[in-house]
């Protein structure tokens, strides 16, 4: 009993150790949120006397922080908040090299850039990091870039906090490069009617904290290191599975097979980071999972040579302690001038491969783009054409609206005066006439009884259709504006187009024509909705309106006919009563007809605007053909003197590698004549 009466007891102390424990949680993550918070306003700007070097600029960030993630998060947010993209340096075929000084001075760099100086700035602020170069996925690139990821085109850091190493990237969140209208363009655009000129890349700088400390499984979907070690994986992504697009490579990181391979990349890491011959390590390591990039590894073998000659070259021949053992040394150097060289030219070879594939895609690219234009431009006059028959189909109806319109207010007017007439008696008038013409008064008051009754029903089936019509309406009116602001969001993709950077061009041009088929098909269905439904049910109401003013006129003759020979009182009345109804319909009908005027006003205002948005978006594709071929010029330019470029890169490493292969043969010739005089000497 005592056992389990003490029961209730532990519970009770149990939940209040875990709502203890959840408060404190609780208080540790609003107080660590709000020192980082902190920590970012306080590292957003620094006088620029204090940020001249990397030294002086690191003491102002960490000097007066303790731990380690404060430190990282102020020089990373310092980064982004201050240095700018150099957007020049996208069009150029080579990265111009700049100091770290350079960029603090300049406050402009590339990826290059921005990854030295924070490796300067965690290294003075006493933090282990690494710069990283590899690829990034081909759909982040805003210019035609191949499939095989044959060279590095990227740079980020990897950041060693707390004895974790962690991944980030200053580039993407920096900001972010978008177009500009330069003002010559725009005033072209207004005064002659030019769509695009020139338009001017520009940096747009809205630091972001996506990429500090980004989880390895989501970095590696669009970023590959050269090293598999600095993918910071058990199990590091080939070359093979970043090809495939972003989609694929999320499932594939969701469902990794399960491998006994267990990659230790922390011990590859710190092997990399002490070795003498780091270089040829990353080279050894990208070739294992990379088919393409043999620079890296060409790059890694001739470092390798490079180290060892000057390492040779302080000592003199007639120093050495045995010429044998160093002929072997320096005859070794021949297998890694060798394997340099053919990893060189493999990549001359892929080089040449990728160039003529870029050639031909781009050919195959701007016929395409030549083919869609000329589409776009025919539909487009199609749909002009469909807009003018729309609007004078509406001007008509309007018109004939109108006079309806008049010819129902002077009738109901004239109803409205209508006086019962009598007339005197001249004739005596037969008992089978009378009851013949009350016969006849009997049936048209039938008659109107049943037009009143469908009036009604057509009135209440008016009143639903507006119920109906009116969101349709709106819709049209909305199909309409989304319409233009689609042709003003396809010139800004045209835009795009314009200033070499095109990967992003096709894509644009799908999401263009979905919204231009979007439209058409919603504005042709609402406009046949709002034609054929409401006009039927209106010319309807207004043959019935027709019939019942017939049915009056006759009751009125008879009236007239009969007021001398009975007593028409009642028979009176009830015209009256009847005159008055038809009134109340012709108002509505009024009413209705207005409405339609209203409606067929709006939307021929709507239409116009339509066409004049669908005639400047003709324009600009027409311009685009005109300019094509001078812009696929200008692409094939910077592509041909991109290729240019690294084939001279090779080439001259190619000949520092015969240089070296002289150079070592000449030591060797050294070699050998102190081995023949030390030889002649114990002679």
């Amino acid at each position: 009993m005592n056992r389990f009466a003490t029961m209730p007891v532990i519970l009770n102390y149990t939940r209040t150790i875990i709502r203890a424990f959840l408060v404190g949680l609780m208080i540790n993550m609003f107080s660590v949120q709000a020192q980082e918070n902190a920590v970012i306003n306080a590292s957003q700007s620094v006088p620029f006397s204090k940020s001249r070097n990397v030294t002086k600029l690191a003491k102002e960030l960490t000097g007066h922080l303790r731990n380690e993630e404060d430190k990282a998060l102020a020089v990373y947010t310092w980064v982004i908040h201050n240095i700018k993209y150099d957007v020049n340096q996208m069009t150029l075929s080579k990265v111009k090299e700049q100091s770290i000084q350079k960029t603090l001075r300049s406050r402009k760099g590339v990826c290059m850039h921005y990854a030295q100086l924070l490796n300067e700035l965690y290294l003075e602020a006493g933090i282990k990091c690494e710069k990283i170069d590899g690829n990034v996925d081909r759909d982040l690139w805003a210019h035609v870039h191949s499939s095989a990821y044959h060279v590095s085109d990227h740079s980020w850091n990897g950041i060693q906090i707390n004895g974790v190493w962690q991944l980030v990237d200053a580039t993407f969140d920096a900001g972010y490069v978008s177009t500009r209208e330069r003002k010559l363009a725009a005033l072209l655009k207004r005064v002659l009617g030019i769509p695009y000129v020139r338009y001017k890349l520009a940096f747009i700088q809205e630091p972001t904290y996506h990429r500090y400390n980004m989880v390895p499984d989501e970095m590696i979907i669009d970023h590959l290191p050269d090293a598999p070690f600095w993918q910071l994986l058990h199990v590091p992504m080939s070359i093979d599975t970043f090809r495939l697009t972003m989609t694929e490579k999320k499932r594939y990181m969701r469902s990794r097979p399960k491998t006994r391979s267990f990659f230790n990349f922390e011990e590859k890491i710190n092997q990399y980071r002490f070795d003498e011959y780091s270089a040829q390590l990353l080279g050894l390591s990208n070739l294992e999972f990379s088919d393409t990039n043999y620079f890296s590894f060409g790059f890694g073998q001739e470092n390798y040579v490079q180290l060892n000659l000057n390492k040779y070259n302080d000592t003199k021949v007639e120093d050495l302690e045995d010429c044998l053992i160093r002929y072997d040394e320096y005859d070794t150097l021949f297998y890694f001038i060798d394997t340099s060289k053919s990893a060189f030219k493999r990549q001359s070879k892929v080089e040449k491969i990728v160039h003529n594939g870029l050639n031909k895609e781009e050919k195959r690219r701007y016929k395409l783009i030549f083919k869609q234009n000329t589409d776009v431009i025919n539909r487009t006059n199609t749909f002009i054409k469909k807009d003018v028959k729309y609007i004078l189909k509406h001007k008509k109806a309007r018109k004939k609206t109108i006079d309806k319109i008049e010819k129902l207010t002077a009738t109901c007017n004239k109803l409205k005066e209508m006086q019962l007439r009598t007339k005197t008696s001249e004739e005596i008038v037969s008992r089978a006439e009378v009851d013949m013409a009350l016969t006849s008064f009997v049936n048209t008051e039938k008659k109107l009884q049943q037009l009143f009754t469908a009036n009604d029903s057509i009135n209440s089936f008016l009143h639903a259709i507006e119920k109906k019509l009116s969101p349709l309406a709106l819709r049209v009116q909305d199909a309409l504006i989304e319409q233009a602001n689609n042709t003003a969001e396809a010139e800004s993709w045209l835009i795009q187009f314009y200033s070499k950077f095109d990967s992003i061009y096709f894509e644009s041009r799908k999401r263009a024509k979905m919204y231009d088929t979007i439209h058409r098909i919603k504005r042709d269905s609402l406009f046949g909705l709002l034609i054929k439904n409401r006009n039927e049910y209106i010319n309807s109401g207004y043959r019935n309106i027709v019939e019942m003013k017939k049915l009056i006129k006759a009751n009125q003759a008879v009236y007239t006919e009969m007021s001398p020979f009975i007593d028409v009182d009642d028979m009176g009345e009830s015209i009256q009563t009847n005159n008055q109804k038809i009134i109340e319909y012709y108002l509505a009908q009024i009413e209705w007809y207005n409405q339609i005027v209203n409606q067929n006003t709006a939307i021929n205002g709507w239409l116009k605007t339509d066409m004049k948005n669908q005639k400047q978006l003709k324009v600009n594709y027409i311009w685009e053909k005109r300019t094509e071929s001078a812009r696929r010029k200008a692409n094939h330019r910077f592509e041909r003197s991109r290729h240019l470029y690294r084939i001279r890169e090779l080439n001259r490493h190619q000949s520092i590698l015969s240089d070296y292969k002289i150079l070592i043969r000449n030591k060797l010739k050294e070699i050998k004549i102190e081995v023949k005089k030390r030889e002649n000497l114990e002679k």
